[in-house]
């Protein structure tokens, strides 16, 4: 899952703002994108996906890669869906 743009251009500038009304330093423009890494057992189960978007967006998470998830045919795109992210 990869943090959409027009998300990504949302939060960067709610920061440059913060940071501009406070003395908080950004961090430099060269620093890498956050990553998340899940080795998942089943993100079918009940509020499994909730949990991972929780987990996303406390970590401000920018690249998600979720693997060993077996999904079954009934399992479409929607049901996994985050906000903000795409597939």
């Amino acid at each position: 899952m990869v943090r959409c743009a027009s998300t990504t251009h949302h939060i960067n500038s709610q920061v440059s703002r913060l940071t501009t009304q406070s003395s908080v330093r950004q961090p430099p423009a060269d620093t890498a994108p956050a990553l998340y890494v899940l080795n998942a057992a089943a993100l079918t189960k009940p509020h499994a996906v909730e949990q991972l978007a929780a987990d996303l967006a406390s970590y401000d998470t920018d690249v998600a890669v979720v693997t060993e998830t077996p999904f079954k045919s009934k399992h479409d795109d929607p049901v996994l869906s985050i906000p903000g992210y795409t597939l």
